[in-house]
């Protein structure tokens, strides 16, 4: 009996908190919603915001909104979001970095351009930050001692200095020396490129090869000389190309640990986004 009298008691409270709308308002809605973002539940925290914006029409629900759909790498519904934002004087230029910063995140280099000549998004509202992303993209053109420095705050400037570094230190190697110098000694190509296992297996499989063929002219072994001569070009051809391939890999090596060092300052830096 007692039990029964509690649960009603449950039930009445409930249904009082419902009435007065303390319990489920918009108010406590939000907190929740808040309480999902923060930990990182993207999903529910879209669904909460949604609801409590048709109760609370504030923007900053539909920014957070967007900002989710980011978290969630759903780009394209968090750029679409953005977009209608970037009429509200408080959240146009925070929106306009946004777009910015998620087209880096996408890696989407062309689109990054592409904005950067379209005036409904890029005003002049959020130039200095765009900048920013802007300058440690083109890090190829700038100097140690550039100017453009100025516009980074002396937290950044260490990073930054050490990624230009490292681009201005990169070792490339050039195809077309690789290849001369396979054809000329087979097997010093690769050892130019660092590639050092595979050149000594090249040099010892083209001189086995070209010994075997001379042994068998000399010996007027025709089929025989005939089939190691063509091996011996054939290892010969192919090792002139895998030196000259081995150049380009290194260098695209190269250039891949810079990219990974650029976006990785991105991401320290939080793509210079202004906290809300």
């Amino acid at each position: 009996m007692k039990r029964i009298s509690l649960i009603i008691v449950l039930v009445a409270l409930v249904n009082c908190y419902s009435q007065t709308g303390s319990f489920f308002s918009a108010e406590n809605k939000l907190r929740f919603a808040n309480s999902l973002y923060n930990e990182g539940d993207y999903i529910r925290a879209i669904e909460e915001f949604r609801e409590v914006y048709k109760t609370i029409p504030d923007d900053t629900l539909l920014f957070k909104t967007a900002r989710a759909y980011s978290s969630l790498n759903r780009y394209s519904e968090a750029e679409d979001i953005y977009r209608s934002l970037l009429g509200n004087n408080r959240l146009n230029t925070i929106s306009t970095i946004n777009i910015f910063a998620d087209k880096l995140r996408e890696r989407d280099i062309a689109s990054f351009e592409r904005l950067l000549n379209d005036r409904l998004v890029y005003p002049d509202t959020g130039y200095l930050q765009v900048n920013k992303m802007k300058h440690i993209l083109e890090y190829e053109a700038l100097l140690p001692d550039t100017s453009i420095y100025i516009d980074f705050t002396d937290s950044q400037l260490p990073a930054l200095r050490n990624l230009y570094s490292l681009r201005q230190n990169a070792v490339t190697k050039s195809p077309a020396t690789a290849a001369i110098l396979s054809a000329v000694l087979p097997g010093s190509g690769k050892i130019y490129t660092g590639d050092y296992s595979d050149g000594i297996t090249a040099f010892l499989a083209n001189v086995l090869l070209a010994y075997l063929a001379y042994d068998n002219i000399k010996n007027e072994r025709v089929y025989r000389a005939v089939i190691f001569s063509g091996l011996s070009a054939w290892f010969y051809a192919g090792n002139i190309y895998g030196s000259y391939a081995s150049a380009q890999i290194f260098n695209a090596r190269q250039q891949q640990t810079i990219s990974v060092n650029v976006y990785s300052l991105l991401k320290k830096l939080n793509y210079f986004l202004p906290e809300l």
